[in-house]
């Protein structure tokens, strides 16, 4: 009794399934665009959204360093600021192995004395930026700093 039940119902909701399904196909057939309505929407929005936006050209960026020398300023990377003088000579250690010369500067501040690994002073960006490729590739963090030039 239990089977003929289920083999009923099974074929009612597989009848209720065809009908639904059937319906819900035409529904879509008839609310789908045709093909020329299709091809004349524009499909993305930036061609009509790109033309009516203006754009600011200004930008904080200094301008590339042309000739090497650089009248302003120094660049000077830290590459990390440690409480302990012993840590920050092993910094200092480190960066001399890749080829690096850093100093080290102790300064005081309201939580006591931190010892400053420093590059430099860089008298071009692209020496700067040649010093800071190679502590990135050692994953060893730096800061740019620009200092002015003392007279």
């Amino acid at each position: 009794m239990g089977a003929l039940a289920g083999v009923v119902i099974g074929a009612a909701g597989v009848t209720w399934l065809a009908r639904e399904g059937a319906t819900d196909i035409e529904t879509l057939a008839d609310s789908a665009p045709s093909v020329d309505e299709a091809e004349s929407q524009p499909r993305f929005d930036f061609y009509t959204v790109l033309p009516s936006q203006t754009l600011d050209l200004t930008s904080d960026i200094d301008p590339p360093d042309t000739n090497g020398s650089g009248g302003g300023d120094l660049y000077v990377l830290q590459a990390g600021s440690f409480r302990a003088r012993e840590d920050a000579d092993r910094r200092r250690g480190e960066l001399a192995l890749l080829g690096l010369e850093a100093t080290i500067e102790r300064t005081e501040n309201d939580n006591g004395a931190w010892f400053r690994v420093y590059l430099g002073p860089f008298e071009s960006r692209s020496k700067m930026a040649h010093a800071r490729s190679i502590t990135a590739q050692q994953s060893i963090d730096t800061l740019l700093l620009r200092r002015p030039r003392s007279p």
